[in-house]
């Protein structure tokens, strides 16, 4: 979809004791640092340290696009002004319409609230 038609959508971010309120064209809550094809979305995320960071990329003029696609890949997308990160266990998002996201690349819908927490330790793998 492109920018011109898609529509940022005003969002409540709780996190930390702050209460936030933006304009948002997208939202991350990630674990690690990128996506897949080497798209850094949050830079200081790390894996292992039991914290969750969420990106936020405010709204922005539409002609921009290609340029902040290109700090993606580039890694320097977190130098951008439309570009906010939080780090936190828990995250509340509060919405007053109901959003399409995706959770580990399955579709899901919210309205009104979702709280995101991280539970640590409790992966486990078993390695030959």
């Amino acid at each position: 979809v492109s920018q011109s038609r898609y529509q940022s959508e005003e969002v409540e971010l709780q996190v930390n004791g702050l209460h936030l309120k933006r304009s948002v064209f997208s939202m991350t809550v990630a674990n690690s640092r990128q996506f897949g094809s080497d798209a850094i979305i949050a830079a200081n995320a790390k894996i292992d340290d039991g914290i969750l960071d969420i990106v936020v990329i405010n709204e922005f003029p539409w002609y921009l696009t290609p340029i902040l696609v290109g700090r993606m890949f580039l890694g320097s997308l977190h130098k951008s002004r439309y570009y906010e990160t939080f780090q936190s266990k828990q995250f509340l998002i509060k919405t007053r319409k109901d959003l399409v996201s995706q959770m580990d690349g399955d579709p899901y819908h919210f309205s009104e609230e979702l709280t995101i927490s991280v539970l640590p330790l409790k992966l486990k793998l078993i390695v030959p």
